[in-house]
């Protein structure tokens, strides 16, 4: 059996994100099919138009436009590899995991070194709408500490009449302020603040709710009308 199918859930995102430079941290982002198309595209360069993915999609419709195009690459590409749009559609990690792995074997054994190497994830995606995870953004906690870095004039470090601020001196009968003391800055609570991944999570939860909300509705609408039908 092919390594590749041993491979953990980790060590399958380390691959992706070094491939195509995202930031993913769940399979189940590969369910709407555009991580699947880039794949195809990096195994075989140009054969998946890439700007009529949607890496946008977030209901089942939209996850199946992407598996069609997914589909004319393997057919074009003479892959011989059933895909079960259903199933992988619903997100559920198992199957997801299973097909990224047969992915991984699929990407071993066919893709030559020299076009792994020359391949451009980040501009074949341009053009697109893309989701935080595909932006090659920096890390959540790299821009943090960038947003709050101390600025003092170009990154020269204060001098310490600037740091340690004027002191107030006893006021003498007819005699002005000379200065105050600098009050140290507010405290900011940074735990109100959401990060790109937990904002991900929580779109994820709600696009997951709204499925399965839809699902059990119809699963009433069809309890009423056999009801009605038996009335």
């Amino acid at each position: 059996m092919d390594p590749a199918y041993s491979l953990s859930k980790s060590q399958l995102l380390d691959w992706l994100n070094t491939l195509l430079q995202t930031s993913l941290t769940k399979v189940e982002q590969c369910a709407s099919g555009a991580v699947y198309c880039q794949i195809i595209d990096s195994a075989f360069p140009g054969r998946v138009p890439l700007k009529k993915v949607n890496w946008m999609a977030k209901v089942d419709y939209e996850y199946v436009h992407n598996y069609k195009i997914l589909q004319r690459a393997f057919d074009q590409c003479n892959i011989a590899k059933h895909i079960d749009v259903d199933k992988l559609c619903k997100g559920k990690f198992q199957d997801n995991l299973e097909f990224l792995q047969w992915m991984k074997a699929f990407y071993d054994s066919a893709v030559p070194t020299d076009v792994a190497l020359n391949y451009d994830p980040v501009a074949r995606r341009q053009g697109c709408q893309l989701p935080p995870w595909a932006a090659n953004s920096a890390p959540p906690s790299l821009i943090n500490k960038e947003n709050h870095a101390p600025r003092n004039g170009g990154g020269r470090p204060p001098t310490a009449g600037r740091t340690a601020g004027v002191r107030a001196k006893p006021l003498n009968a007819g005699s002005a302020p000379v200065g105050v003391a600098r009050q140290p800055p507010p405290q900011v609570d940074l735990s109100r603040f959401v990060t790109v991944e937990e904002y991900e999570e929580l779109e994820e939860s709600a696009v997951c709710l709204e499925r399965e909300r839809d699902f059990y509705f119809g699963k009433l609408r069809q309890v009423e009308i056999l009801l009605q039908e038996i009335d």
